[in-house]
């Protein structure tokens, strides 16, 4: 029986006792000049009064005071938000918050320079590496999937490399895959002195996230024909299931009958639509070779990567007929800057112009047309962006900029102005927090958003840099702070960094030994979602289960938890390791390739378009800590991140496990409308294809152990 939404909030609030407070915070850390924002939740009002709030110190004296405004209702609980960007002083700190006599207290957490990027950048790095396919990862798993693969015209060619998608073991270069690289290349380049210091994953005097990105560059350039061609995906072809440890999942042996397939799109009719991500591909092979032939030394740019580059443009250049590939629109945009950057052919600088007035003309007619997308909302103003910061007085210029403030007025007005401060999205007309079926029979999408929250804050903070204003930076902080702690069960949602995560994980790294939790070093989950046995209450689920495990004899099982809130997934880290990167306190740097000079993205630059007058956003006045201020330079210190397990369990008073039934959820569906599939750029669901995006279908619990039972 499904509950009605009335019913559901009610035993929600039931499951606090009257009075009870708890406090939602970022438990990583904040920038000394940036937004510090934070949430008091109850089951009551307490009369709409403000709350009051202490800063405490490491030693438990109090720094500052302050008053967190009455929000409203939501989800059967009431909500105060709370600002310190006033106060810059670096240290330790918790919030104690009181309403009448009653009082709870967060998680401690870092004010200091760069703060969340430092505390996280070690583990967000090290997630890549973990998630390596093709090579032996130390301490996790041998190589695997070494006999990748086979054309559907049976030839074999060599596809090892790149990284597993999420949770399985597949491999999506028309999807995720060219995002995660250019989440890599994109912080090296706005970080770069802090990344630079950093080589601890394989000590050998390069950069680990330089590595990554070379990791992840060589299997793109794999999936690349001759003629520019750029293959989608890999899948196995082998029956049974993949719940075993990877270098299992094949034989290792190649031309044998399961070597995986490397495919392009599934077609019900006719040829299969070109690779939309392709140019994008394009993008990270232009930027990584100048990043390396600029910076000298090891690792050297491959010498195929930037002809490799020019011949994705022209063959998708061909599929149109026009001025421009085809392909997603910041694909092409990115692709034409990074050519342009690498080859000084002015016909890329061209299409640079082209592309974002194509792009800001749509999204200035149309703010929320990313509004469906909750994978990638938020990459068209962050594209737009980045034209700025690179051509900042460029023919396109004024109009990026109004595109960019169109969108982000628009999340800000729309999508961000609840109690709550989490962007909704656009599902079948309604605006929700989470997707689901109890609008439309799409159960299989119920997925957690984790990965849209990180893009549309990387847009924000890209916004805000260009313009000053300081609601971007709050709509940015909002969703950050929400993965980073702020949220219903207090769980620092980058395993490996804060005080508290998600118990298991669903992943088939579960299946290698020590690693029953399946937790990767700063994996970002899919995150929360609805929950399938109350799909008409939009508010928020997560299993909060451990994975179990059964042995007996030679036979073993393993019960992970769902895959809607606790899989990991490529495009998750890539827009949280973007948001994080981005921030207003990044770093000033050398000129723009329009001053004749190119060593990474410059200071933000008026295009010349006036001050579109941001609406209203209808959140209170709040202290943004200075949002104007690009922040100190890069220290270039080691990360203060902690590999996972090593961070203290602490409960902050109060806290509790609110509401929580486990499951897979993966079942069959229908498929999406052919419009929406394209506008959040999520995988179809067909026989040969694999799941949803982050699904893994289940054998029965009593067969998981041995053959059956097919996973993506």
């Amino acid at each position: 029986m499904k509950l009605t939404r009335t019913l559901f909030l009610s035993l929600l609030a039931l499951g606090a006792r009257a009075g009870a407070l708890e406090v939602w915070a970022n438990q990583v850390g904040f920038d000394s000049a940036g937004p510090k924002r934070f949430r008091v939740v109850a089951p009551l009002d307490y009369g709409k009064v403000p709350a009051s709030f202490e800063l405490l110190d490491s030693a438990g004296v109090v720094r500052h005071l302050g008053t967190a405004s009455y929000q409203g209702f939501e989800w059967g609980r009431h909500f105060w938000l709370g600002e310190a960007g006033s106060f810059k002083t670096p240290g330790t700190y918790r919030i104690r918050a009181k309403l009448s006599t009653d009082t709870a207290t967060s998680y401690s957490f870092e004010v200091g320079d760069d703060a969340p990027m430092r505390a996280a950048a070690r583990a967000m790095v090290e997630f890549f590496f973990v998630q390596r396919c093709g090579g032996a990862v130390p301490l996790w798993h041998a190589a695997c999937h070494t006999d990748d693969g086979k054309t559907p015209s049976g030839q074999r060619q060599d596809f090892s490399g790149g990284w597993h998608d999420a949770g399985e073991y597949q491999k999506y270069p028309g999807f995720f895959h060219p995002w995660a690289t250019h989440s890599l290349l994109e912080a090296y380049e706005r970080r770069r002195a802090l990344f630079e210091s950093m080589d601890v994953l394989t000590k050998n005097g390069v950069p680990d996230i330089l590595e990554e990105a070379v990791w992840g560059a060589k299997f793109e350039s794999k999936m690349t024909e001759a003629n520019g061609h750029v293959w989608v995906r890999i899948v196995k072809v082998r029956s049974g299931s993949s719940w075993v440890t990877p270098e299992a999942d094949t034989d290792r042996v190649t031309n044998t009958s399961d070597d995986r397939l490397v495919a392009d799109h599934d077609s019900s009719s006719g040829p299969p639509p070109p690779n939309s991500q392709a140019t994008l591909v394009a993008a990270n092979l232009a930027r990584l070779h100048r990043i390396l032939k600029t910076r000298g030394g090891l690792p050297a740019p491959d010498p195929s990567w930037l002809p490799q580059a020019e011949s994705i443009w022209s063959y998708y250049l061909t599929q149109t007929g026009g001025s421009l590939p085809y392909g997603a629109a910041e694909g092409n945009l990115l692709a034409a800057i990074e050519l342009y950057l690498a080859t000084s052919d002015v016909k890329y600088r061209t299409a640079a112009d082209s592309a974002a007035s194509a792009l800001a003309a749509a999204l200035i007619n149309d703010p929320s047309l990313q509004d469906a997308d909750f994978v990638g909302a938020g990459r068209g103003p962050a594209a737009l962006a980045v034209y700025l910061e690179r051509f900042p007085q460029g023919s396109s210029a004024a109009k990026a900029r109004q595109a960019i403030v169109a969108a982000l007025d628009h999340a800000v007005t729309n999508l961000w102005s609840n109690p709550v401060g989490l962007v909704k999205r656009s599902y079948y007309g309604q605006r929700v927090y989470f997707v689901g079926e109890a609008i439309a029979p799409d159960g299989w999408l119920r997925l957690g958003q984790n990965a849209g929250y990180g893009y549309t804050a990387y847009a924000a903070h890209l916004g805000a840099a260009l313009t000053g204003d300081a609601r971007y930076l709050q709509l940015a902080a909002d969703q950050l702070d929400w993965i980073l702690g702020a949220n219903p069960q207090r769980w620092c949602m980058v395993h490996g960094i804060g005080k508290d995560h998600m118990k298991g994980y669903h992943h088939r790294y579960a299946w290698i030994p020590g690693h029953l939790d399946g937790a990767v070093p700063g994996t970002v989950p899919n995150g929360y979602a609805r929950d399938k046995n109350a799909l008409s209450a939009d508010a928020p689920w997560v299993d909060t289960k451990a994975n179990t495990e059964t042995v007996i004899g030679p036979w073993r099982d393993i019960d992970v938890t769902s895959h809607v809130s606790n899989e990991p997934w490529l495009p998750n880290n890539a827009g949280v390791f973007l948001a994080l990167a981005s921030a207003p306190y990044t770093p000033a740097s050398p000129p723009s390739p329009d001053a004749g000079v190119d060593a990474g993205p410059p200071p933000p630059a008026d295009a010349g378009a006036a001050d579109a007058g941001p609406a209203d956003s209808g959140q209170p006045a709040v202290d943004a800590g200075n949002p104007g201020d690009v922040g100190a330079p890069d220290s270039g210190l080691p990360p203060a991140g902690s590999d996972a397990g090593t961070q203290p369990k602490e409960r902050p008073s109060s806290a509790k496990d609110s509401s929580v039934l486990g499951g897979c959820g993966c079942s069959s569906a229908p498929l999406l409308p052919l419009a929406l599939l394209f506008a959040a750029g999520v995988r179809r669901r067909r026989p040969g294809f694999g799941l949803a995006p982050g699904c893994a279908r289940r054998a029965p619990k009593s067969k998981r152990g041995l053959t059956s039972g097919g996973a993506r």
